[in-house]
Formats: C-alpha cells, structure tokens, sequence
C-alpha cells in the first residue's frame, strides 16, 4: 500500500480579505455545480471521515472508486435493492477471486475508453481555443 501524500498548498492565510473570499466563494457556489458539489461534498462531515481514510494514496483512491462503481452499477440494474442488499453483493463478488478480477478489468477497461474519449475531446477544444486565440 502506498503512503499518503504530503501535498502542501503554500498559501498564507494571514494576509488575504478572507470576506472578499467568502463573497467571491458563495458566486461560485451559486453559478458553478461543481463547485457547488464539490463544496457540499468536502463539507460533509461522513464524506470528510471516509476521504481521510481511504484517498490516502492513489491505489486506495483507485480501490474505492472502483468499489462506488461496483456498487453504482448494482444499483443500476438492481434498481429495488436496498443499501444492505447492495453491499452484500458487493462483498460476495469481490471476495471470489474469478469475479474480482472481471471487475477489476470491466472498471479499468471502462476508465480507459473514459480516457481516450476525453483526451479527444480536450484536444478538440485546446486546438479550437487556440485557433480562436490565433485568429483574433
């Protein structure tokens, strides 16, 4: 298992107009939705718990997304299933080696074609931007 990361945000707090902060933060918060999500995630006192213990390394935060899928895509096609329900299922089928591994090849085949469709998208739009930049 990998060790946790020492990722330092050099930022001195002292100095800034932290009302400015916060008004510039609660725009964002009401124009942006990921931002808005990511705030309402962060702050979440459950979510804070589980992100300290188990995003401490990239192998840990590739295991648990891979588990939230698992878990996603039972309540896709299980749709009446409950929580515990769920995470039985999740259970059983990461604790039989065969179906472990056909998870771990589904998730890592599904965030590659991910990858490659959103490398061509950005692409696209860094080379119109940059198109547009040129042409002005």
């Amino acid at each position: 298992m990998a060790t946790e990361s020492n990722f330092v945000i050099k930022f001195d707090g002292n100095n800034v107009n932290r009302q400015e902060m916060e008004d510039d933060g609660k725009k964002i918060y009401q124009s942006n939705k990921f931002f808005r999500s990511l705030a309402n995630l962060m702050e979440h006192p459950e979510f804070k718990s589980v992100f300290k213990e188990h995003f401490k390394s990239w192998d840990d935060t590739k295991l648990f997304v891979m588990f939230l899928k698992v878990y996603q895509k039972i309540g896709d096609q299980f749709p009446d299933f409950n929580g515990y329900q769920k995470i039985s299922l999740v259970k059983s089928l990461v604790e039989t080696s065969s179906t472990r591994q056909l998870i771990c090849q589904e998730v890592i085949q599904s965030f590659n074609q991910s990858t490659k469709q959103s490398t061509k998208q950005s692409t696209k739009q860094i080379t119109s931007v940059s198109n547009e930049l040129i042409n002005t």
